[in-house]
């Protein structure tokens, strides 16, 4: 394989420039046409190298599927990605068009270089070797949707339409990172997380709080109390049975975590970057314990009475706030959802009316059987490729697609991610290194011939 990339160098970074050229924004439906061609070019691509593929209809944005089934005794491989991106224009601070690459000290720029068209480029190239060598070691299994940037909206309901077709042994997803290039990682665990917006209304319009102060109540105010009763000053979450099924690492797995977070910046580090005096610990937790395996409490907006230059003596009709609570494995949204609503109703004055809106994009955590034969063979297979131990890490972050493909198909999920902290997805810049594309392809491509043979 090792060969096969250092011939085809020149090739491979030209066609991945085609990928990366279209606008395959799902956030804007200005943009659909170029979501549709891409996915085009990614069925004709499949077809190409002889496999099964079809374009399969959603809601909104189609499903890339394709599959090679050599053998119905063979073990099975499903390969998740997606094809469109977040949305990107020079004028936010790109140094050039965001989908035109640019090659610079050894790293391809564009919009979707790391999230997730360079990754999912890794495993194009994999299958396209095998299809040439005609050697497919195991069955392969390929989705590829259009729409994980805006949430997924439509993944769940195709999963349930098609759970015989993505039937398979266990699910590969390289949309993930490491650590760094000396220090190989796989991300063992995902948090979830439930997002809502809690609004509290009061008089029908804004009215003199001179007149009516210490009358009615203050949406404001009401929505401070409330906000500060949901956690305390170290941040632990203070609505009951919340930490019911949260999951407690005993010592041994602690101590795994913590080899990992000796890896990362300290301290002292963040606070010097980020202009902080401190970082947030919970209780018996470290900083980084608290930001992967805890679940946490944020206010991610608010807004109410008036804002502009001035005052304005009122007290406002209305207030919100937006939260997200993320969460650990073990942990369901919808309990959790139902945990919330009853605690703020019972810490909330009767005087006003509270209003609930979940976000659709809440979604289960998600942690990877270290024990498991994927697992293990995985880490084996990173550890050949870079030399060095393979550690794994708890994500602080969320992907809702592998709590809902465990869920629905109940297979295990290996992220094999090679992007890093430093490619700058979702923001100006975007970066993907020509050594991670390397490494990934060959690391991918010795994986599933690791898995065939273990299974054989």
């Amino acid at each position: 394989m090792k060969n096969y990339i250092n011939q085809n160098q020149e090739r491979f970074l030209d066609e991945l420039s085609k990928f990366l050229a279209f606008k395959s924004i799902s956030a804007d439906s200005a943009f659909k046409s170029e979501c549709l061609e891409c996915a085009d070019y990614l069925v004709e691509f499949f077809n190409s190298i002889d496999m099964d593929t079809q374009l399969i209809p959603t809601k909104g944005i189609p499903v890339v599927y394709a599959e090679k089934i050599i053998d119905e005794n063979f073990p099975t491989v499903l390969i998740y990605g997606h094809y469109d991106v977040q949305p990107a224009f020079k004028e936010d601070g790109w140094d050039s068009d965001p989908f035109d690459m640019v090659i610079k000290n050894k790293k391809i720029y564009a919009r979707g270089a790391a999230d997730d068209k360079g990754q999912v480029f890794m495993h194009m190239k994999v299958l396209e070797f095998m299809s040439q060598n005609n050697s497919w070691p195991l069955n392969i299994k390929v989705f590829l949707e259009g729409e994980e940037e805006v949430g997924s909206t439509n993944l769940e309901d195709f999963i349930l339409e098609n759970k015989s077709l993505l039937e398979s042994d266990f699910i590969l997803i390289s949309d993930t990172s490491i650590i760094s290039n000396s220090q190989p990682s796989i991300t063992a665990g995902v948090r979830g997380m439930t997002a809502m917006e809690l609004t509290v209304k009061g008089p029908k319009v804004d009215v003199h709080s001179g007149v009516y102060g210490g009358i009615m109540d203050n949406p404001i105010n009401v929505l401070s109390h409330i906000i500060a009763k949901v956690k305390d000053s170290d941040g632990r979450i203070l609505i009951p049975g919340f930490y019911d099924d949260v999951i407690e690492y005993n010592e041994s797995q602690r101590a795994q975590f913590q080899e990992v977070f000796s890896k990362m910046p300290s301290k002292d580090d963040l606070c010097s970057e980020f202009g902080l005096n401190d970082l947030l610990a919970e209780p018996g937790f470290s900083p980084y314990e608290g930001g992967s395996i805890r679940p946490t409490f944020d206010v991610v907006g608010i807004t109410g009475g008036y804002q502009g230059e001035g005052m304005k003596i009122i007290i406002p009709n209305q207030a919100s706030a937006k939260f997200t609570f993320r969460l650990v494995a073990n942990q369901d949204p919808k309990k959790v959802q139902k945990q919330i609503v009853d605690y703020i109703n019972s810490i909330a004055p009767k005087t006003l009316t509270l209003e609930f809106d979940f976000s659709e994009n809440s979604g289960a955590a998600y942690a990877t059987n270290l024990d498991s034969v994927y697992y293990k063979v995985a880490a084996k297979a990173m550890e050949d490729s870079f030399g060095t131990k393979c550690l794994p890490v708890m994500c602080g972050g969320s992907i809702p697609v592998a709590s809902m493909l465990k869920k629905h198909l109940n297979k295990e999920t290996i992220f094999l991610g090679f992007g890093l902290e430093e490619d700058n997805i979702h923001s100006p810049n975007e970066s993907y290194g020509i050594f991670n594309m390397n490494i990934g392809i060959e690391t991918i491509f010795n994986y599933l011939n690791s898995i065939a043979s273990q299974s054989n």
